[in-house]
């Protein structure tokens, strides 16, 4: 089309040239032009819209080249490389869906591959569901996704790896004789994960309910800064919505009573787990150790002060108080802003 664009121009300048008349070639010389225009624009337009055929180089790419919005789609052969055909080794953890390896993926990139264990309708909906949150939220409290493969029988994550593990990890480790996590990081956890529960309760378009706070879910980076994780059991809200309904999904011990009782999940769904991820931050100790014979209970004889009255003196109450206090608040302004 440019070609022909190219000899309509010059007929007319030959046109106007054996006419020798002033007017009559501005006539035809804008005429020229405008057609000369328009066989560009129809150049233009039939190149954007053709179909490019893919050379024989083109079509042994890998498929890991492909890309779904800004998340990577690999090969389950990359994958394999990547963690050394599943290494043991590689693994950093594991829960109720899937083993979490440590990868190096083509670039050099260190990563997380989370592998589902088992290909089930449960599994199914939970990697379609995190790899579709994952790839629409953007927070620095929020754990990014990389990439993903829906191969044979195989559903694979790819998250960026965090240096630090998760808080579980390090809630009762010591390092040169002192705990890992002191105060002043124990707080900025608790205020990193504050941060990034406000962004999907209250600055997401449609509320976002993640269903499974707890210190597993909660990644640490290099700096310690908290990184949410873990999206397998979100719930979406749309606006005016108070709460909905589903099936009771998450981890024993951790569930809010309502949605135990009726199965309302809500915001309030993960304020209840982040109030037990703070006994954990201020106590040191896992929620989930309580043993049944002396808390029959369960959590609530956990927390009630009959059972620490003994063993807590007036200046922890004092230090829990302010604690709990400053996040509250923190989370607040958080969601306010």
């Amino acid at each position: 089309m440019l070609v022909v664009g190219v000899v309509i121009v010059l007929v007319l300048v030959s046109a106007v040239d054996a006419m020798g008349q002033r007017r009559a070639a501005f006539g035809v010389m804008r005429e020229a032009v405008v057609l000369a225009v328009l066989a560009l624009v129809a150049a233009a337009s039939s190149s954007a819209g053709a179909e490019v055929l893919p050379s024989p180089a083109d079509e042994d790419k890998k498929d890991s080249e492909v890309f779904v919005g800004h998340v990577k789609r690999y090969t389950l052969k990359d994958i394999k490389e990547a963690t050394n055909n599943f290494n043991p080794n590689n693994i950093l953890g594991q829960g109720g869906f899937g083993i979490v390896y440590k990868a190096i993926l083509h670039d050099g990139t260190i990563a997380a591959v989370k592998r589902l264990k088992e290909f089930v309708s449960a599994g199914e909906v939970q990697f379609y569901t995190e790899v579709e949150v994952i790839s629409l939220v953007v927070h620095r409290n929020l754990l990014s996704l990389i990439g993903f493969c829906s191969e044979d029988n195989e559903r694979l994550l790819v998250y960026p790896y965090m240096l630090n593990g998760t808080v579980s990890s390090k809630l009762q480790a010591y390092v040169s004789g002192r705990p890992a996590l002191d105060w002043p990081r124990r707080k900025k956890i608790a205020l990193g994960t504050a941060r990034g529960l406000a962004y999907l309760h209250e600055q997401c378009d449609t509320k976002i309910i993640h269903r499974d706070i707890k210190a597993s879910n909660i990644l640490l980076d290099e700096f310690f800064e908290a990184i949410v994780a873990d999206f397998g059991l979100v719930k979406l809200m749309g606006q005016g919505e108070t709460h909905v309904f589903s099936a009771i999904r998450g981890t024993f011990g951790r569930i809010a009573p309502e949605y135990l009782m009726k199965g309302e999940s809500s915001e309030k769904t993960d304020v209840f787990a982040y109030g037990l991820l703070l006994i954990e931050l201020i106590t040191g100790r896992k929620t989930l150790d309580v043993h049944d014979d002396d808390h029959p209970n369960g959590m609530v004889d956990w927390v009630n002060p009959s059972f620490y009255i003994q063993y807590v003196l007036f200046h922890w109450f004092i230090v829990t108080y302010t604690f709990f206090h400053t996040i509250f608040n923190s989370y607040r302004e958080c969601a306010v802003q």
